[in-house]
């Protein structure tokens, strides 16, 4: 049984954000805070490109 269409294409993006102990945090809640922060900064000024 063949699911392929030959029609039909997918993506897959990848987003991460850092932070780097000490500077951005003490302890784990801060720096996953900082991180989500910066990669939703990025993700906002990010343009998408399509594939050829």
């Amino acid at each position: 049984m063949n699911h392929c269409q030959e029609s039909s294409k997918s993506g897959v993006t990848l987003s991460i954000g850092h932070a780097i102990y000490p500077e951005d945090g003490q302890n784990i809640s801060e720096l996953l805070l900082i991180s989500d922060k910066r990669m939703y900064q990025i993700k906002s000024n990010t343009v998408e490109v399509s594939p050829s």
